[in-house]
């Protein structure tokens, strides 16, 4: 399980954590949301970001946008995925990203539909993960 998981509204300040890396869960529902969020993710470069994870039914146009800014940047190390399916994209998120960061960071505030999938699959995870 990560150190910290933060739900934020998008274009919120990204909390700062001393050590750790970071990955962003990313709302892709329409054209708009993903011109915010394109333009949001230089900002979210400088913290020790690895994975973005972009979810809703324009995710992979955000995926495909975002991995060509990041091979304009030279940030091939930095893993992208997509998923239209929001539980699919809580759970990759939680389960897969969460295991390999120290830090989560939920950009979906506005999408309460969204928050309600990934409280599930965080809670599932809790009780998958008790001893």
């Amino acid at each position: 399980m990560p150190q910290t998981f933060d739900v934020l509204t998008l274009g919120s300040e990204i909390p700062h954590y001393p050590v750790g890396e970071y990955a962003f869960l990313l709302p892709a529902f329409d054209e708009t949301e993903c011109g915010v969020v394109l333009a949001a993710v230089p900002s979210l470069l400088l913290s020790n970001c690895v994975q973005l994870c972009c979810v809703g039914a324009k995710a992979e146009a955000l995926h495909d946008a975002i991995d060509d800014l990041l091979a304009d940047k030279g940030k091939h190390h930095i893993l992208t995925t997509y998923d239209a399916d929001l539980e699919e994209a809580c759970e990759y998120f939680v389960y897969a990203a969460g295991m390999s960061v120290a830090h989560l960071v939920a950009l979906v505030a506005e999408h309460p539909l969204l928050i309600s999938k990934l409280d599930k699959v965080r809670e599932e995870y809790r009780r998958d993960s008790r001893p």
